[in-house]
């Protein structure tokens, strides 16, 4: 039987990003994917038009009938809005013991909030329950309260280790926004290993959900039961492997308007 993995997230309804995404890496990689919805999005190629948080009793029958009906091999969180759904999902968390990956999603490219200002310590809250950390360059300098964005790749490693001596949990410092280099560079540190994937830029546009996609190829490598460094490297080989065989959509129009 294909192993069950299970994504907590928010629905992208582009399917370029969030439960789609994930859905679709789990499916591909051999893995059968349930997911939990949090959120519903409204969203163009470009840009977030709207938000609406399921209601909490909602997300409980989720998660309730989903760990009741299946053996789930590993999860992974996206994004969730509100701490309600923080305090729900701990719950599950600790009646569960099984790989966990984390995104913590802040917000969208485009700038629009993805989590709730009153939310973020309850985000906090569940990293300890994590196996990995996968946050981006944005994240991670939000998250440690810090302004000055790294310039050069001792900067990234630097970032890196102030995240896991803050947070003490493994973290996997996604590079996507290191904009001074024809590279990639993806910093793993667990507070004794530490190495760096190195990868050279591909330059498209309208790309959206590789950080969803690198965390769900990590989701599944680990439901697999892969060690967490071999299921890294797996999972970055997957999502560069993705990036240059898509094709990216071009906006229909550059305008979107509703009117009531």
């Amino acid at each position: 039987m294909k192993p069950v993995c299970l994504t907590i997230a928010g629905i992208d309804n582009c399917a370029a990003a969030g439960i789609y995404a994930d859905l679709k890496t789990f499916h591909n990689l051999g893995c059968y994917g349930v997911a939990a919805v949090t959120t519903i999005t409204v969203q163009t190629i470009q840009n977030v038009v709207a938000i609406e948080p399921v209601k909490d009793f909602l997300l409980e029958e989720q998660l309730a009938s989903l760990f009741f009906s299946f053996d789930i091999k590993a999860l992974k969180t996206g994004m969730i809005y509100k701490k309600s759904h923080f305090k729900i999902i701990k719950r599950y968390f600790e009646q569960n013991n099984l790989p966990i990956v984390i995104d913590p999603i802040i917000r969208a490219s485009s700038g629009k909030e993805f989590i709730q200002k009153n939310a973020i310590k309850y985000l906090i809250e569940i990293f300890p329950f994590a196996t990995i950390l996968t946050p981006n360059i944005p994240e991670a300098l939000f998250l440690l309260k810090k302004k000055q964005y790294p310039v050069n790749l001792n900067d990234l490693k630097q970032l890196s280790f102030e995240f896991y001596k803050e947070y003490k949990i493994p973290l996997l410092l996604k590079g996507g926004h290191f904009y001074n280099s024809d590279f990639i560079y993806d910093v793993f540190f667990d507070g004794k290993e530490f190495f760096i994937l190195k990868t050279k830029k591909i330059s498209k546009k309208n790309i959206r959900g590789t950080g969803c996609t690198l965390s769900a190829a990590l989701t599944s490598y680990l439901a697999k039961q892969y060690s967490l460094k071999k299921a890294i490297h797996k999972a970055k080989k997957y999502i560069v492997k993705q990036i240059k065989n898509a094709n990216p959509y071009k906006p229909y129009s550059d305008y979107y308007l509703i009117e009531y």
